[in-house]
């Protein structure tokens, strides 16, 4: 009964996720104000990586089968395939684009921290570069993690604790969680907190030298950045360090039912950081109601003609 929920629950969250964030990157991509500068190419690289998440979350469900340190394949990858190895690569897959979320939202700060304590050098380096240096940082935070991850690995006749097993079918297992895995998710969040911290003391160094309004933009995109920043740290690195925790210790009361929770929770924060996304900034809360009241005109004045034809 709470796996079928479970899976109806993430069935849903798929269905709502697809269009908002579609929607959303269109807004950002569309109507971002040119004194942002690359900024919305960052909020793009974190929309993709989440919108992938969510893709591969949609036709491969996770299922943790505590107290062995397993996890069952649910969903549409059960139609597709029952092979164990599969079953390794898209949840590491996942996980891998999990954590490329977190990276993507941390390199947004020292972006903004350069571009204020050094906007000469900064317009000198091509787009192009940046987005160079973005994938090798992607790239090589995504095989750090997939050794980690290798090394992991238990395949279900080896796994050590027989009594534990659960029934093999649709079953992957591993060894528990390194010191490695913790430290990507801690090594991200650093680099937020640190280069956050330096662009806030530069805003208040250079008070006395720059204008009023130039200030004011930096100051306002840092907040920005800042409060869309909160919805992945809460809804995101919280839940996931809930679902680390649990695998760690499998024995432990409930390891199962706050692993469901941890695991909707995380799949359901790209939406809310969407949301956020559009809402706080004004130019993309301002081309959000105006495509919603097209949409609403276009169904009124639909509704009407059919309503007039068939009076007439």
């Amino acid at each position: 009964m709470l796996n079928d929920i479970y899976n109806r629950a993430l069935d849903i969250t798929i269905i709502i996720h697809v269009p908002l964030k579609l929607a959303s990157i269109y807004v950002v991509y569309r109507y971002s104000p040119k004194s942002m500068e690359a900024l919305p190419m960052f909020l793009l690289n974190v929309m993709f990586w989440n919108f992938v998440t969510n893709f591969l979350s949609s036709i491969f469900h996770v299922t943790p089968l505590f107290p062995a340190n397993c996890f069952r394949a649910d969903g549409l990858i059960r139609l597709i395939t029952k092979n164990e190895l599969v079953y390794h690569i898209l949840f590491a897959a996942i996980f891998t684009c999990l954590l490329n979320t977190a990276l993507a939202l941390s390199l947004a700060f020292p972006y903004r921290y350069f571009v204020f304590a050094y906007p000469d050098q900064v317009k000198r380096v091509k787009i192009w570069w940046g987005a160079i240096i973005c994938m090798v940082l992607h790239v090589t935070f995504g095989y750090i993690f997939a050794s980690s991850y290798i090394s992991n690995i238990i395949y279900y006749d080896d796994y050590p604790v027989k009594a534990e097993l659960p029934p093999r079918d649709g079953a992957f297992c591993f060894r528990p969680y390194s010191w490695k895995f913790p430290a990507l998710t801690l090594v991200a969040a650093t680099i937020v907190l640190t280069f956050s911290t330096l662009l806030w003391r530069s805003l208040h160094k250079m008070r006395a030298l720059m204008s009023k309004q130039t200030l004011e933009l930096h100051r306002k995109y840092l907040l920005y950045l800042l409060i869309v920043t909160a919805v992945p740290l809460v809804f995101g690195g919280l839940p996931l360090i809930l679902c680390n925790t649990c695998a760690l210790f499998p024995r432990m009361k409930f390891a199962t039912e706050m692993d469901m929770i941890g695991i909707l929770v995380l799949m359901n924060h790209g939406a809310i950081y969407s949301i956020v996304s559009i809402i706080t900034f004004k130019p993309y809360m301002d081309a959000a109601r105006r495509a919603i009241r097209r949409v609403l005109r276009k169904k009124a004045t639909v509704t009407s003609v059919h309503v007039v034809s068939l009076n007439g």
